[in-house]
C-alpha cells in the first residue's frame, strides 16, 4: 500500500529534493503559490513553496526502503511519529489540488472571476457597501471600478479581495 509522506528538507533545498526523489522514481508533490518579490528597485512575480521546507512523497514504506528516501540529496529527515513515519492523508492532499489553477500553482483567492463590464460590490474600505463596475483588471491583485457618486463617475483602484459579485 503506497501512502504520502512529509519529508523535511535542507533550508531552501526544496526543489533539489524534489529532483532527486523524482530521478529515483519517487512520485513527489510541492505544493507552490505566486507571490511578489521585491528587490533592487524590481518586482517580480516568484513560485515558492507553500510549506518552506517540506515536500510530499508517495511510498510503500516496506517495499521502498525509507533509508534512500531518508539519504538522498536535499532531504533532511522523514517527518514521524517516534519511529513511525507520519502518513499524510489523501484527503488533505487533494484538498491542495483541488486549490491548484491551470498552471499548477495554489490560488487562494476567491474563485470569483471578475470580468471587465461586470458590476460588483465593495465589501470594505471607506467606500463599503457601494457598487461599481469593473473598468481594468490590472496585474493579479488589482481592479480599476467605475464608481457613481454624487452624479459624478469616479474611479478606484482596489484589491480583487475587497470586491464580491453582488447578492
Amino acid at each position: 500500500m503506497r501512502d504520502w509522506f512529509t519529508v523535511h528538507t535542507h533550508a531552501r533545498a526544496e526543489f533539489i529534493a524534489q529532483k532527486n526523489l523524482e530521478r529515483q522514481g519517487y512520485t513527489t508533490y510541492l505544493p507552490l503559490f505566486r507571490t511578489t518579490r521585491k528587490h533592487a528597485r524590481k518586482i517580480d512575480l516568484v513560485a515558492v513553496p507553500l510549506f518552506p521546507r517540506y515536500i510530499f512523497v508517495c511510498l510503500n514504506p516496506e517495499v521502498d526502503g525509507l533509508s534512500k528516501v531518508k539519504y538522498s540529496k536535499g532531504v533532511a529527515n522523514i517527518v514521524s511519529f517516534g519511529l513511525k513515519p507520519a502518513a499524510i492523508s489523501q484527503k488533505n492532499l487533494q484538498s491542495l489540488w483541488d486549490k491548484e489553477d491551470e498552471d499548477g500553482f495554489i490560488n487562494f483567492r476567491k474563485s470569483e472571476k471578475f470580468m471587465p463590464g461586470d458590476k460588483v460590490s465593495i465589501i470594505n474600505g471607506i467606500f463599503a457597501k457601494s457598487s461599481g463596475i469593473i473598468e481594468k483588471i490590472s496585474g493579479n491583485d488589482r481592479v480599476l471600478l467605475l464608481l457613481d457618486l454624487l452624479d459624478q463617475q469616479l474611479r478606484l483602484n482596489t484589491s480583487r479581495e475587497s470586491i464580491s459579485l453582488p447578492i
